[in-house]
C-alpha cells in the first residue's frame, strides 16, 4: 500500500471509527454527561479534520444524541430551526438578492472610485468595500465578489507600468543620441578651427588638381578649388574637409596610405542647424569619387529634417499599435481569468503570465489580494449576520437564558464597529509596511497620469453597469429598511418597534421576522417594464425568484449552525455543561483579563486549523460554562472569543475565502502565514483592549448579571 493510498483513505477511515466509538460508549459509559461528551469529541475531531463535509458532521446530533439517551429526536430537530437560524437564512437570501441584481458590484466600483486611485488608496477602497459587504453577506462571497475587480485593476496597472517603462527607454535612447551628436558637433568645431590656420602647399597627385598641405601641426587641408566646386552644387552649405594624417616626416605615399576620418560640418542659413556625419576614406581614392560622395551626402542632408519627421510619426504609430496589442492581450488574459469560478480555475491560469509579470506588479497583486482577505474576515465581526460564530453566540444566549442579555443587533453594531475600524486600519498599514520593505518605495508611488488612467478604466467599468435599474432600487430600499428594522427592533436605549406588538398581543418578535418579511416582498414586486416575461410566458418577472435562491443559497451553513446549537443543547440537558464548569473552577484564581487573553489566543489558534463556525460550536458552550463557574460575566468571555473565531488570517484552510485569495494572488502558503501572523497578534490585542474598555462600559462586565442565574432547559 503506497503513501498516496494511505493519505486518500485516512480521512474516511477516521469517519469509519466514529460510529463504533459512539455506539460502544452506550455500553461502556454509564453517565449521561459522559455519553454526550463522546458525541462532543467525535464531532470536534470530524470538524477539525474535515474527514467528512462539515454539514454532514452537523447531522450527527440527530441520531447520536437520541441513540445514546441524551435528548429526544423531536427536541434535537427543533434546535436546527430556531429563530436565530431563520434570521441567518433570511440574511443569506437577502445577500443572494443583492448579488442577483449586481448591486454589490455597483457598490464596490463606486466606493473604489471615491477613495482614490493610487496604490494606497486603491487598497483602502478594496478593504472598505469588502468590509462593508462582509458585514451582511458571507466572508467567502465578499472575497469572491472583489477578487475579479482587483484582478482587473492589477492588469491595468501592469499595462501602465509597461507603457511607462517603454517611454523611459525611448527617452533614454533619445537622450544618448543627442549627447553623441553634441560630442560630434564639438569635435567638428575643434577640427574646423585647427584647419583655418594652415598654409603652404604640398604636391600630391589628383585628377582634379593638386592637394595643398601644411607643415604646421602636420595637418593637410583641401584646396580652395575643391571647396568652390562644392559650393556651386549647394548654395546653402559650406563643407570643410579635414584630413588627419601621420605626424611623421616620411612621405605618406611611400609608407602606404593610412586611414583618415572625414568630418563634414553643414551650416544651414535658414535655421542655423549643424549636422555632422562621419565617414572613413582612404587617400588612394580619387578626387572624383570624393566629389560624388559629397554630392550624395548633401542631397541626403537636405531631406534629413523631413526624414526625422517621418520617423517620429512612425514611432508614434508603433506606440499606438503596441498599446492596442497590449490592450488586446490584457483583455484576453482577463477574460481567461474571469472564466474561472473556483480555485482550480485560478490555479490553471497561464504560467507564462506569472513569469512575465514584473516583481513590482506581482507584489502589488499580493498586497491587494491579502487586503481583501483581511477585510473579509474583519468585516464578518461587524454585525450578527457577518459570519457563523456570531449566529451561534446569539442562539446560545437565547437558548440558555430566559432574560435579555443586553446583546442585540444594535448593541453588537455599536460595540464591534470601533474594533472593526481599528483592525482594518492596522491591516492597511501593516501591508504597506510589509511590501514596502520587501519591494522598495516605488511600489507605493505612482504618477498623476497613471492614477487618471486607472480612474478612467474604473469609470468605464462602472458605466458598463448601465443606469440604476428598478430591480436594484427595490433591493437597495428593501435592504436599507431591513437594517433599520433590525437596529430598532429592541435597541435598548429607546423603546423598539417590537414592543408595540408585545403590548398589543403579548408575543415576542425576534430578528427573523423582519428579514423574512423583506424577502417575501421581493417575490412580489415586478422587476420592471424593461424586463421580459419568464420562460413560462405567463408570469411576470419579479425581483427575486425561487430558482435563484435554490441554486445560490448555501444551505449547508444552516445545517452547520443547527448542529452547533444542537450540540450545545445536548451538553446543557445532559449535565455536561455543569461538569465542565466544575472542572474549570481551578482557574478561579486568575484575573479576568488574563483569562480573556488566554481564551482569545487559543481561539485564534484553533480557528486557523478548523472552520470558524465549527470552532465556535465547540468552544462557546465550554466558555459559557467557564464563565458561570468562575462567576464572570458571560459576555466577558463569549464576545471576544466569538470575534476571534473570525480572525483566520494565516492559513488557506481556515476559510474558503483564504483559499480563493491564495490562488488569485499566486502566492505561497508561507507568504500568507508571514502576513497573517502579525494580523492575528494585532487583532487579538485590539479585542482584549476593546472588551476591557468599551465592553465594560456598555455591558457592565465588572458585575455578574442577574439574568446569568436564570437558565432555561426547554428548547
Amino acid at each position: 500500500m503506497g503513501l498516496a493510498t494511505v493519505r486518500r483513505w485516512a480521512p474516511l477511515a477516521l469517519a469509519y471509527l466514529s460510529l463504533p466509538v459512539m455506539f460502544l460508549s452506550a455500553f461502556l459509559v454509564q453517565s449521561q454527561e459522559g455519553r454526550c461528551g463522546v458525541v462532543f469529541c467525535v464531532m470536534a475531531v470530524l470538524w477539525i479534520t474535515e474527514a467528512v463535509p462539515l454539514a454532514v458532521t452537523a447531522l450527527i446530533p440527530v441520531f447520536g444524541l437520541p441513540m445514546l439517551g441524551v435528548l429526544e429526536t423531536d427536541a434535537v430537530c427543533r434546535v436546527y430551526l430556531k429563530s436565530t437560524n431563520f434570521m441567518f437564512m433570511g440574511g443569506l437570501m437577502m445577500a443572494v438578492a443583492i448579488e442577483h441584481v449586481n448591486l454589490h458590484k455597483r457598490i464596490a466600483l463606486m466606493v473604489i472610485l471615491k477613495t482614490g486611485q493610487s496604490p494606497r488608496l486603491l487598497m483602502a477602497g478594496f478593504m472598505i468595500t469588502t468590509t462593508f459587504l462582509s458585514m451582511w453577506i458571507s466572508n467567502t462571497a465578499s472575497a469572491a465578489i472583489i477578487v475579479p475587480i482587483v484582478d482587473a485593476v492589477v492588469l491595468k496597472l501592469a499595462q501602465i507600468k509597461l507603457q511607462q517603462s517603454s517611454t523611459m527607454q525611448r527617452k533614454t535612447r533619445k537622450k544618448e543620441k543627442e549627447e553623441e551628436e553634441e560630442e560630434e558637433e564639438r569635435g567638428s568645431e575643434v577640427c574646423g578651427v585647427g584647419g583655418d590656420g594652415g598654409d603652404g602647399d604640398d604636391d600630391g597627385g589628383g585628377e582634379g588638381g593638386s592637394w595643398s598641405s601644411s607643415s604646421r601641426n602636420g595637418i593637410q587641408h583641401s584646396p580652395p578649388g575643391l571647396l568652390q566646386d562644392n559650393h556651386k552644387q549647394s548654395n546653402n552649405t559650406l563643407t570643410h574637409y579635414v584630413n588627419f594624417c601621420d605626424l611623421s616626416d616620411e612621405d605618406p605615399h611611400q609608407k602606404g596610405r593610412k586611414d583618415y576620418e572625414v568630418l563634414k560640418l553643414r551650416h544651414t542659413e535658414q535655421d542655423g542647424r549643424c549636422l555632422t556625419n562621419d565617414k572613413d576614406h582612404t587617400r588612394r581614392k580619387g578626387e572624383e569619387n570624393e566629389l560624388m560622395i559629397m554630392k550624395k551626402k548633401d542631397e541626403g542632408l537636405d531631406n534629413e529634417e523631413e526624414g526625422d519627421n517621418k520617423r517620429g510619426k512612425q514611432e508614434a504609430n508603433d506606440e499606438r499599435n503596441g498599446k492596442i496589442m497590449r490592450d488586446v492581450h490584457d483583455t484576453n488574459s482577463l477574460k481567461k481569468r474571469r472564466k474561472g469560478q473556483n480555485r482550480d480555475d485560478y490555479n490553471n491560469n497561464d504560467d507564462d503570465d506569472d513569469a512575465e509579470e514584473v516583481p513590482e506588479i506581482r507584489a502589488l497583486r499580493q498586497m491587494f489580494m491579502l487586503s481583501v482577505a483581511f477585510a473579509a474576515n474583519i468585516g464578518g465581526t461587524g454585525s450578527p449576520l457577518g459570519c457563523g460564530p456570531n449566529i451561534i453566540l446569539m442562539g446560545l444566549l437565547q437558548n440558555t437564558f430566559n432574560e435579555p442579555t443586553g446583546l442585540n443587533f444594535a448593541t453588537w453594531l455599536v460595540y464591534n464597529f470601533p474594533g472593526l475600524v481599528i483592525c482594518g486600519l492596522m491591516g492597511w498599514l501593516w501591508l504597506q509596511l510589509l511590501y514596502r520593505k520587501s519591494t522598495g518605495v516605488s511600489l507605493l508611488q505612482t504618477t498623476k497620469a497613471s492614477d487618471e488612467e486607472v480612474r478612467s478604466f474604473l469609470e468605464i467599468q462602472y458605466r458598463g453597469l448601465g443606469v440604476l435599474s428598478r430591480r436594484e432600487v427595490v433591493v437597495l430600499v428593501s435592504f436599507s429598511v431591513l437594517v433599520l428594522l433590525w437596529v430598532f427592533r429592541a435597541p435598548g436605549f429607546v423603546q423598539g418597534w417590537s414592543k408595540i406588538f408585545t403590548d398589543a398581543y403579548g408575543v415576542k418578535i425576534d430578528a427573523a421576522t423582519p428579514v423574512m418579511l423583506a424577502v417575501f416582498v421581493l417575490f412580489l414586486i415586478p422587476s420592471g417594464a424593461d424586463q421580459h416575461h419568464s420562460r413560462g410566458g405567463n408570469k411576470v418577472e419579479v425581483c427575486l425568484t425561487w430558482e435563484v435562491l435554490e441554486r445560490r443559497v448555501p444551505w449547508r451553513m444552516i445545517l452547520l449552525l443547527g448542529g452547533g446549537l444542537a450540540l450545545a443543547e445536548g451538553a446543557k440537558t445532559s449535565g455536561l455543561s455543569e461538569y465542565i464548569g466544575g472542572q474549570l473552577q481551578t482557574l478561579h484564581f486568575l484575573p479576568r483579563e488574563v483569562v480573556v487573553l488566554v481564551v482569545t489566543c487559543i481561539t485564534a489558534l484553533l480557528t486557523e486549523l478548523a472552520s470558524n463556525t465549527a470552532t465556535a460550536s465547540v468552544l462557546l458552550p465550554i466558555l459559557l460554562d467557564l464563565s458561570l463557574a468562575m462567576k464572570i460575566h458571560p459576555l466577558h468571555l463569549l464576545i471576544p472569543a466569538t470575534t476571534c473565531c473570525a480572525y483566520a488570517f494565516m492559513l488557506p484552510v481556515a476559510t474558503p475565502g483564504n483559499t480563493i485569495i491564495l490562488s488569485a494572488a499566486r502566492m505561497t502558503t508561507y507568504q500568507m502565514i508571514k502576513a497573517g501572523a502579525m494580523m492575528n497578534v494585532l487583532c487579538v490585542l485590539v479585542v482584549n483592549i476593546t472588551i476591557n474598555t468599551l465592553g465594560v462600559i456598555m455591558f457592565d462586565l465588572n458585575t455578574f448579571p442577574a439574568w446569568a442565574n436564570i437558565t432555561t432547559t426547554t428548547p
